[in-house]
């Protein structure tokens, strides 16, 4: 059984497979008219960690066969407002999947924690709370009565959640599995986890980070873990099981990172974490060696991956080069979402700007509005001068 924790991702059990399928409704406005089905993804646990799956449908539906490397599927569907929509829909590689699933140069699930999970959910015998049903079924051990456990409030459910809260749940959600501090947004020193209540880790009055001007890419990180100046320093790194590496992440003592390798390996020895690693380099020099080429100067192999993320179906569709903030100084300006480098990356599809990085067709419109809402809300100061900074306390 999964182990329960109030704030982390539970400690999953060897053997665990979660699964989520993607598609668009053809209708948004009326369910009873069916859907598209594009894609199912899957997370499975074995003792080295977790492996991510993607199976794709046919055009029939009739079946979903396994697909590594990506693909594209133009997708139509009826908006809220009655229009017709047309997007060509990015399935991702094996590779997208570790730009948001990533916690410690590790595979890891990133959503099903106590606070997305206390909520009903209309299961075929009728309508239960998740925790407490996974509970009652044997497959989570050590959770309390749901009323004791958190909640994650609905981002767009203005009648039992405050501005605050609801935007705080919002980039909890969309946000906080890169930006927190051991996740590959982490460069960027935003901290979005719900948890997190200092407005400065939230991005209030903090200038841009100078590594995210220059271009924060998944294959940079990756150059963090295996190193840019030559296989001996990787090997170097990789023959003294990593603790280097860790030491960057962790700034803790040897307990902490013993209890963060168990979680994710049923144990701390060095061959489990050298099987960590090899999930990532396959154990070759030459094999990381081209990736980081292919990365840097445009080489590529038939499935046209750059530097960790598909470049073949668009070559706009992952940016090159620095971040430019069109002026903007800091993530975010109380009382002044136009000045806000955190409303402007929501709102752009510019290759570099973007915001979440993996490649997306769409501007979440309902959910930059939120957060405008919720930077409009924020007091106006001076952020050239000191000044105490609060956010509307929440319940």
């Amino acid at each position: 059984a999964a182990q329960y924790d109030p704030e982390r991702m539970f400690a999953y059990p060897v053997g665990t497979i979660l699964v989520k399928t993607f598609g668009y409704l053809n209708d948004i406005r009326d369910e009873s008219l069916g859907e598209q089905l594009i894609e199912t993804r899957l997370l499975v646990r074995d003792k080295r960690g977790w492996t991510a799956l993607t199976y794709v449908y046919d055009d029939g539906l009739n079946d979903a066969v396994l697909d590594l490397d990506g693909a594209n599927r133009e997708m139509t569907w009826t908006h809220y407002d009655g229009s017709e929509r047309t997007i060509d829909y990015i399935v991702p590689t094996q590779k997208d999947c570790r730009g948001c699933h990533n916690e410690r140069f590790n595979v890891v699930p990133i959503g099903p924690k106590a606070w997305n999970l206390n909520r009903d959910f209309a299961y075929g015998h009728g309508t239960e709370n998740q925790l407490a049903h996974w509970a009652a079924i044997g497959i989570l051990e050590g959770a309390p009565e749901p009323e004791s456990a958190p909640a994650l409030p609905v981002w767009n459910d203005e009648t039992h959640a405050s501005l605050d809260e609801r935007a705080r749940a919002y980039l909890e959600v969309n946000c906080a599995h890169c930006h927190n501090p051991n996740g590959p947004g982490n460069d960027s020193g935003l901290d979005l986890r719900w948890i997190q209540d200092d407005p400065y880790a939230l991005g209030v009055g903090r200038e841009l980070a100078q590594r995210e001007r220059d271009g924060n890419r998944v294959d940079r990180f990756l150059d963090d873990l295996f190193g840019a100046e030559g296989g001996n320093e990787r090997d170097a790194r990789r023959s003294d099981g990593g603790d280097r590496d860790r030491r960057r992440w962790d700034d803790d003592d040897d307990d902490d990172r013993d209890r963060d390798r168990r979680r994710w390996n049923d144990d701390s020895d060095d061959d489990n974490r050298g099987g960590e690693r090899r999930r990532w380099d396959d154990d070759d020099d030459s094999d990381r060696d081209w990736e980081r080429q292919r990365g840097r100067d445009g080489d590529r192999d038939g499935g046209g991956r750059r530097g960790g993320f598909d470049r073949s179906r668009d070559e706009d569709d992952f940016g090159e080069g620095p971040f430019d903030p069109a002026g903007r100084k800091y993530d975010i300006v109380p009382g002044k979402p136009d000045e806000s480098i955190m409303v402007y990356r929501m709102e752009s599809l510019e290759p570099t700007a973007t915001m979440p990085k993996v490649p997306h067709r769409l501007v979440h419109e309902e959910g930059v509005a939120l957060i405008r809402e919720w930077i409009e809300s924020m007091e106006e100061i001076d952020l050239d001068q000191p000044a105490e900074v609060n956010l509307a306390e929440r319940n």
